[in-house]
């Protein structure tokens, strides 16, 4: 097996969050929320719906 050689203190330790938005051929909007480690630029959620409210993002950091 390979061995990572990333320490488990560097992976984790900064997030990035962002939010998207884009329209569907019909005219509906939609929002993604993402959110990334910025040490190892893996996806760690993405929330995508035509709504995004507050308790959902939160439910995401969870």
């Amino acid at each position: 097996m390979k061995k990572s050689k990333f320490t488990d203190s560097q992976i984790l330790s900064c997030w990035s969050m962002d939010f998207m938005h884009g329209q569907l051929e019909d005219g509906r909007n939609y929002r993604l929320f993402n959110v990334l480690d910025d040490f190892n630029r893996e996806g760690l959620a993405i929330e995508v719906d035509l709504s995004l409210p507050a308790a959902r993002v939160v439910r995401a950091l969870e």
